[in-house]
């Protein structure tokens, strides 16, 4: 999937993590819970999950200007993904 960084959305973070792993119950989400807290993914999971959109998008995150903790929500990795 090649996707612009303005364009990553929800239903782009739920492809990318239905694409690395097989994870139930995600469909009702808050966009702002925290996917690491609630045991969803662990950090490995958080990193590819990162790589895959950013291979989606041809954008690379920077993680000395971006915290990788306000990047564990879905809303959070959408907006470090908007303001690139």
């Amino acid at each position: 999937m090649k996707i612009k960084a303005a364009e990553v959305d929800r239903k782009a973070v739920m492809a990318a993590l239905d694409e690395m792993t097989s994870i139930e119950g995600l469909e009702g989400l808050a966009g702002d819970a925290n996917l690491l807290e609630l045991g969803h993914i662990d950090s490995t999971q958080f990193m590819d999950l990162v790589s895959i959109l950013e291979d989606w998008t041809g954008v690379e995150i920077d993680f000395l200007e971006h915290d990788p903790a306000e990047m564990t929500s879905l809303d959070g990795l959408i907006a470090t993904f908007h303001a690139q």
